[in-house]
């Protein structure tokens, strides 16, 4: 059955993501809007672009998402496939437009898959405490990175498309616990307004959260390593800069966010400026520009007679991530944007 592991990694991450919200209205409106995301830049600007393209992966993907005026109903329509969130009936479904057919589990059902799913992978990157040769990179290993918010507004307030909005920078920043291991920057540029009200499926994300909430700690390995988070005092800290960052933004929402994900190397200050022009620098964009930067070496080309020559060490945009709302409406949906076609076949999960 096609999809069918797909889906179940698509409502993990949207569990994990859904949980780290924030406080929500007890009131809304029905939802019907449209959403475009693409990845550019860094690896995806030549070769790696290019490879993608030829596999038939879109340079960007748009979705539509409708969740109805009582908050217990949620669909996303996104390339050949729906998914509908149920929470009255406590359904899952998945619908596949080309095959017209549709997959129906409960949650009972979706939670045993996604508990199986974190327990294959639950485990963290990097050196492994089994890994590790000595008791300090052991200890090394256990620690998380070291986190850290900010929110700046860039004093920019314009017209994006059909919204007022107000220009925010925003940085989030993961320094890894080795010596050498440098820091990774999402650094996001965000127009912010009030002219939209999300309320109904911040209601929604929140209540299908927490009727999947107990799967999220299911693998020990998991729950042990997000609790040793939760104690470490500078995550405490980050978390506290995170609420504080947020406050700047309020209950405004972000109808377009560019994010660039960039690798700074141990020792260095991430520098925003580079990380937003990089790709018009002298070394040149696409495969080979990326591929010098990432791996640090030199153009043959440019070698000399040295053969320990080097080029400079420097912070390395691995890609960008652009993501809009557009043609945004406050209306419910008809019910059967919740229902299974009556001509589709229903598989088994």
């Amino acid at each position: 059955m096609r999809g069918a592991r797909a889906s179940s990694v698509v409502a993990a991450l949207s569990i994990l993501a859904l949980m780290a919200s924030g406080a929500i209205a007890t009131q809304g409106r029905g939802i019907e809007m449209k959403e475009v995301a693409k990845i550019s830049g860094g690896m995806f600007s030549g070769m790696t672009g290019w490879m993608a393209r030829r596999a038939g992966l879109p340079d960007e993907v748009e979705t539509e998402t409708f969740v109805n005026a009582a908050a217990t109903k949620k669909r996303i329509d996104a390339l050949e496939e729906s998914t509908i969130i149920d929470l009255e009936n406590a359904l899952y479904i998945t619908l596949d437009h080309e095959e017209k057919t549709a997959v129906v589990k409960t949650f009972d059902q979706l939670r045993a898959e996604f508990e199986a799913m974190m327990e294959e992978y639950g485990g963290g990157g990097g050196v492994g405490e089994e890994e590790a040769e000595t008791e300090e990179e052991a200890e090394r290993a256990s620690e998380p990175p070291k986190m850290s918010f900010a929110v700046e507004p860039t004093g920019r307030r314009f017209k994006h498309r059909d919204f007022n909005v107000e220009e925010f920078y925003q940085t989030i920043s993961f320094e890894s616990s080795e010596p050498d291991g440098g820091t990774m920057v999402l650094f996001s540029i965000l127009y912010m307004t009030d002219e939209i009200d999300l309320s109904t499926m911040e209601r929604f994300d929140r209540a299908f959260a927490e009727a999947m909430g107990d799967a999220v700690y299911a693998a020990g390995q998991a729950k042990l390593s997000m609790e040793a988070m939760l104690d470490d005092p500078e995550m405490q800290e980050a978390l506290a800069g995170a609420m504080e960052a947020g406050e700047q933004l309020g209950d405004r929402v972000a109808v377009y966010t560019k994010t660039y994900m960039v690798s700074v190397p141990a020792g260095m200050e991430f520098n925003r400026e580079l990380a937003i022009g990089e790709e018009k620098k002298k070394e040149g964009g696409g495969f080979g520009g990326f591929m010098r930067r990432a791996a640090g070496a030199v153009d043959p080309a440019d070698e000399s007679d040295e053969e320990d020559q080097e080029a400079p060490v420097e912070q390395q945009t691995s890609f960008e991530f652009e993501n809009e709302y557009r043609d945004f409406k406050h209306k419910n949906p008809k019910n059967d944007k919740f229902e299974v076609p009556s001509r589709y076949k229903i598989e088994e999960s």
